[in-house]
């Protein structure tokens, strides 16, 4: 099985710009906050001057390493679990179509595992927060 987290680099506005890749490219794909712009990445984590546009480089590695600092996370935490929601869309998820007590609910990182009933490339969503452990496990819910 391969299970894939999908966080490409954007620019603070949503536009991918060259890191990583938006399509599905495992059996499950991951998508932490819709796989663009991370929270753990914004001017105010990365302590940047919110007037200057010089550290936008260091905003796209970031969101695009970020794949690798949540997997490492769910390697190393033992009380925090990445729980996703399959969906069709990010705006889908954040609409509340895709609720977990209706959807498949997978756990994302070094805990994932292959879900029989689903075709490859399958889609899941999840938010994520700024700070360690970065997952929330709150069954997101729009309000």
């Amino acid at each position: 099985m391969t299970a894939a987290i999908n966080a490409p680099s954007s620019d603070e506005h949503g536009g991918s710009k060259g890191y990583g890749s938006k399509g599905p490219n495992g059996d499950l794909d991951f998508y932490p906050n819709g796989g663009e712009t991370q929270p753990r990445c914004s001017r105010k984590e990365l302590n940047m001057d919110p007037e200057s546009d010089s550290d936008v480089l260091s905003m796209r590695v970031c969101n695009h390493n970020s794949a690798v600092v949540y997997f490492l996370q769910s390697v190393n935490a033992t009380d925090c679990h990445f729980l996703a929601t399959e969906c069709d869309s990010y705006d889908d998820f954040q609409n509340g179509l895709c609720s977990p007590q209706s959807s498949i609910v997978s756990e994302m990182g070094l805990q994932a595992k292959m879900i029989p009933e689903l075709p490859p490339k399958s889609k899941f969503y999840l938010r994520t927060s700024a700070n360690p452990p970065y997952c929330l496990q709150d069954g997101y819910e729009p309000s």
